[in-house]
């Protein structure tokens, strides 16, 4: 009644799988212990239960021991977790403040560590790749804590803010500039690969899910919610839109079934943005113009009727235009404006260094804003810049960002057809739309009384995927001269 089956056919031979795993032992471990402290670090800030704090303290040395070995073990994927460590991991760290170094803020810093470390212990020599922005960015550093001293003198007959708010001020500029230093000392090419399928794949699980949360809450927000406060804001929509829209456009050799995939994304992007949430200017406005930034520069001999066309659009829908760009923000743009013109006159007391990271933010009862004595920020990284760090800290940030935008456009014509294009152009559209989101609020280097050490969790992409840039600027730079 049944087939008769050969003993031969009923033997399997297990000796190749046994092979492969003699050979990846040491990986299969790693990987576990990865497996498991990604896991631990993710699900445990969620739904700890205080009373079993001491063996999960005890779960967690013993998972942070080997995580950290790993991390040693493999310094390129420490890099690769900053964009989902950022996004999605709520550890933090107490500051005995009301604020807490977040997951992401650590995860730089032990990037930042390894990376040092290795140049001192293992290579024993400083090696700092030669790239034109990377020096202005130094300079900015630096320029943070020299006005960190300027703000422990009494520029007011005010209480300053405490020295750990401004050290933690300061720590904005200095963490911005080394997850730029590690991208772009760190990343290789497939390393890059992975950095931007990473990113755009965990974006695209939020941009698909956020628009369901009213309608199948129970299903849906679970997922949505898994992105950390803070971790969406405006650079957030800024890099997803401009990383897809350049490998969609400029990776030729993409295969078409990831393309009808980036496509879809593009459309979750401008439903969300458009649609759901367009009374906030800052999630589409910045994104938009550094999309048409790739655009414009990209398509060289259309690029005069692509002006044209878009200036006739413009001057044609401008009365609708402006209702969507202003929707009910006409109040908050006079008392911005009101705000900006308190703040210069504040900096006047020392317009070269500044009042130091912080400080303003305490002194501002002196200035009465439409009648009012009250505590106030800028809602712009520019006049944040120059208040705390002066006219020194302001224009080197602007000599940083006018040589990371030629660089971009230098690259165009160095990296061949395929990924490197594509992300070289993204890259150019990214830096518009964070220079332009400087502009909405504390996007690029977060003020520590407005959206804090959270809002760095989205700036960190605009740091990491700008340092990319010198990373792939070094890589080429290599195979030219390999050649």
């Amino acid at each position: 009644m049944f087939p008769r089956f050969s003993q031969k056919w009923l033997k399997l031979d297990l000796s190749p799988l046994q092979d492969w795993l003699d050979e990846n032992r040491t990986r299969l471990i790693r990987l576990f212990v990865f497996l498991g402290l990604a896991g631990y670090l993710f699900l445990l800030p969620r739904y700890a239960i205080g009373k079993h704090r001491l063996p999960q303290m005890v779960i967690f040395a013993t998972l942070g021991i080997g995580g950290l070995a790993l991390l040693l073990a493999n310094p390129a994927l420490a890099t690769l977790l900053i964009i989902p460590v950022a996004l999605m991991v709520p550890f933090g760290i107490g500051t005995g403040t009301q604020s807490n170094l977040n997951a992401g803020i650590l995860i730089v810093l032990v990037c930042a560590g390894l990376w040092v470390l290795e140049m001192i212990v293992i290579r024993k020599k400083i090696n700092i790749i030669q790239s034109r922005p990377i020096l202005p960015l130094f300079l900015l550093m630096l320029a943070s804590v020299v006005s960190l001293g300027f703000g422990q003198l009494p520029w007011f007959n005010m209480p300053q803010a405490s020295l750990a708010s401004q050290i933690g001020g300061m720590m904005m500029y200095v963490l911005a500039g080394l997850t730029y230093l590690v991208a772009a000392h760190r990343l290789s090419l497939p390393a890059l690969k992975w950095a931007v399928i990473v990113f755009l794949g965990v974006g695209a699980v939020y941009l698909i899910l956020r628009p369901f949360t009213n309608n199948y809450y129970s299903l849906v927000y679970p997922v949505v919610r898994l992105f950390e406060p803070g971790a969406t804001g405006s650079l957030f929509w800024v890099w997803i839109l401009s990383i897809s829209t350049g490998q969609l456009i400029f990776n030729h050799r993409m295969p078409l079934l990831l393309k009808v995939g980036l496509g879809g994304l593009l459309v979750a992007f401008f439903y969300n943005s458009l649609i759901i949430g367009r009374e906030w200017t800052s999630g589409w406005l910045p994104p938009i113009l550094g999309a048409s930034a790739i655009i414009f520069v990209g398509f060289r001999r259309t690029r005069v009727f692509i002006g044209l066309m878009a200036i006739i659009g413009i001057i044609a829908t401008f009365p609708t235009l402006q209702t969507t760009v202003m929707g009910g923000n006409e109040y908050s743009l006079v008392t911005r404006t009101e705000a900006w013109e308190i703040l210069l006159k504040m900096v006047q007391v020392n317009p070269v260094f500044g009042l130091g990271p912080a400080n303003y933010y305490f002194y501002t009862p002196i200035f009465p804003i439409r009648g009012y004595y009250v505590q106030f920020n800028s809602h712009n990284n520019y006049i944040d810049l120059l208040v705390q760090t002066g006219i020194v800290g302001l224009g080197l940030f602007i000599w940083f960002m006018v040589e990371q935008s030629m660089l971009g456009l230098r690259m165009m014509t160095r990296v061949p057809e395929g990924f490197a294009k594509g992300l070289v152009y993204g890259i150019f559209g990214g830096t518009i739309g964070t220079i332009v989101a400087g502009m909405f609020g504390d996007w690029v280097i977060p003020f520590i009384y407005n959206v804090g050490f959270n809002g760095f969790r989205a700036s960190i992409l605009g740091w990491f995927f700008m340092g990319a840039l010198v990373a792939l600027e070094q890589h080429f730079r290599v195979v030219n001269e390999n050649k």
